[in-house]
């Protein structure tokens, strides 16, 4: 298991660093919030509140085109060119091939989640912890949904549709907060909720208020991590 997982992470590196188009993914999100924070600057407005609503926003970009693109990207067109197939038939154990899939956008998000605060020059202080624990969390239910679109798509073309699709529904969640109870629910119980209500007001936090949006979570991970293992046996069994 340790030489697939060392073969196939090694290719996922090449692919990420000779793709641009996936490398820009990558670093756009770190570039944001300088420009946002400069911007913000020079217009006199940039307080502790549009910190939080700029990372908020660029934390989202990071989890949709830095992590959750690049992987529905590369298993797509692992699967259009039949590789994926290929590999699962091979020997190549479906735990090491996700591994090899979601470690590498995993420490993306981790960076993202470590640097854009410091490049904002916020100080999360106590809540440090409550922040990356949730940030990680959400990034890991974007991943498996990611990765499941991923396996689900029959081409790269639309892996990215359906991709884009998901980011602008995800974008668009926190904007309906506050609007009605309804709307109040929908975000509650979606994979955003958590995410979208800490990062809203952090220094208020507390977790005993937000039990159903971190269960609600939990369960999306848990269905897709389901949903994701059950495409690929399926996948594999396909003569």
């Amino acid at each position: 298991m340790r030489k697939q997982l060392k073969s196939l992470m090694w290719i996922r590196r090449r692919i990420i660093l000779s793709n641009k188009s996936l490398l820009l993914q990558v670093l756009l999100p770190f570039g944001f919030p300088c420009l946002y924070k400069k911007l913000y600057e020079v217009q006199g407005t940039l307080n502790t509140e549009t910190k939080f609503n700029i990372l908020a926003t660029c934390l989202s970009m990071a989890l949709y085109l830095g992590v959750g693109n690049i992987i529905s990207t590369i298993v797509s067109e692992e699967r259009e060119k039949n590789t994926l197939r290929t590999l699962l038939m091979s020997g190549i154990k479906v735990k090491s091939y996700f591994i090899s899939t979601l470690i590498f956008p995993f420490a993306i998000s981790l960076a993202s989640a470590l640097f854009i605060p410091k490049i904002l020059e916020i100080d999360l202080g106590k809540q440090s912890d409550t922040y990356y624990l949730i940030v990680l969390l959400t990034a890991v239910a974007v991943m498996l949904i990611y990765l499941f679109i991923g396996l689900v798509c029959k081409s790269r073309v639309s892996a990215q549709v359906a991709g884009m699709l998901v980011m602008m529904v995800s974008f668009f969640i926190p904007m309906l907060s506050g609007m009605s109870d309804t709307f109040d629910t929908v975000i509650k119980y979606s994979h955003m909720g958590l995410f979208t209500n800490a990062l809203s007001d952090l220094d208020h936090f507390k977790w005993q208020d937000q039990k159903a949006s971190l269960i609600a979570l939990i369960i999306w991970i848990l269905v897709f991590a389901l949903l994701v293992f059950v495409q690929a046996k399926r996948i594999r069994k396909i003569s």
